[in-house]
């Protein structure tokens, strides 16, 4: 079984987990792509591709940003089609072509889209590009400003766009969405836009839709984005029944 996984680290451990118990591999994996940008730089192409090296270029004002370990370069990297699906995997395969092979299974994740703010540059024509703009200094982060979280509506339409392309090109493939859980969360504001996407994702979404689990405390992390094993293999679980049996959770 061939698998991809789409979001997050939700995605990912689950994916692993998935392999662990039930047996596949894990043959390309997407980090830090929220649904909007995804669509419009690689699926549309109304975005052109991100210059990578004019980027790290102006990020040599601060000699600690240029390291190929540091954060900021991953994340960066994982934008670009060089490195897209390839997160920590030794032998990853580009997602848009990974596409073309016989994928059995997508599990994609909609934390991106809850949780992040793209930067734009300030004077340049330049499409969006994520980057957590609050660790950064310097010049750099003082040319580009962060637009506003999705609305729901928003997310959905761009993430409904990405599963009909997957289902397009993976004709073999089943494709599960997770919404992420909000019960680690106390922002009012984050839940909200959760939960109005989880509704909104069970009538615009045609493939198998989880809805937020609540994580219990005992499987919690000091992480509210992050947790234990068992939360893991739980999805696990439930993918397994769902593609299986191809009934609807």
């Amino acid at each position: 079984m061939k698998i991809i996984a789409f979001g997050s680290c939700l995605s990912r451990f689950v994916a692993n987990h998935y392999i662990k118990i039930f047996g596949g591999k894990l043959v390309s994996c997407v980090y830090h792509n929220r649904s909007d940008a995804f669509v419009k730089r690689f699926i549309t192409e109304e975005w052109s591709a991100i210059d990578i090296e004019k980027i790290f270029k102006n990020l040599e004002q601060d000699i600690s940003l240029v390291d190929e370990d540091n954060k900021a370069i991953n994340i960066l990297n994982n934008q670009t089609v060089e490195k897209l699906g390839k997160h920590r995997l030794s032998k990853g395969t580009n997602v848009l072509t990974a596409l073309n092979e016989d994928i059995d299974l997508i599990i994609v994740d909609n934390y991106m889209d809850l949780s992040a703010r793209l930067a734009f540059h300030k004077s340049e024509d330049e499409n969006g590009i994520f980057i957590n703009l609050g660790n950064l200094k310097g010049k750099f982060v003082n040319s580009y400003y962060s637009d506003d979280y999705m609305t729901p509506q928003s997310a959905v339409q761009h993430m409904s766009t990405i599963i009909k392309y997957f289902q397009i090109h993976a004709k073999n493939a089943q494709v599960v969405f997770i919404n992420f859980p909000y019960n680690t969360y106390s922002d009012k504001n984050r839940v909200e836009r959760a939960k109005e996407y989880e509704q909104l994702s069970i009538d615009a979404f045609d493939c198998h839709v989880i809805k937020a689990l609540n994580v219990h405390q005992s499987y919690q992390t000091k992480d509210k984005q992050h947790f234990k094993p068992p939360q893991y293999a739980a999805y696990a679980g439930i993918i397994n029944n769902l593609v299986s049996d191809n009934n609807v959770f």
